[in-house]
């Protein structure tokens, strides 16, 4: 799995959870839901419940060439 850094991303987890083997984890049972392949997973990490994001789609041209996150 290519790893890639996000542009806007200022954090970097260093908690010795291996983050891309959990990504990579999630990845694999969303493909098996939908029936279809990636190429990538993007995750966000919050620190709370108290914390989130709404609803939205990415225009980032990184993202958009990595897969489906402007449909």
């Amino acid at each position: 799995m290519q790893i890639s850094r996000f542009p806007i991303s200022t954090l970097a987890i260093q908690n010795g959870v291996s983050v891309a083997r959990l990504l990579r984890e999630l990845k694999q049972v969303v493909e098996s839901h939908c029936g279809e392949g990636f190429n990538s997973c993007l995750g966000n990490f919050y620190n709370s419940g108290e914390e989130g994001m709404s609803w939205h789609s990415d225009a980032e041209k990184t993202l958009l060439r990595m897969g489906q996150s402007g449909r």
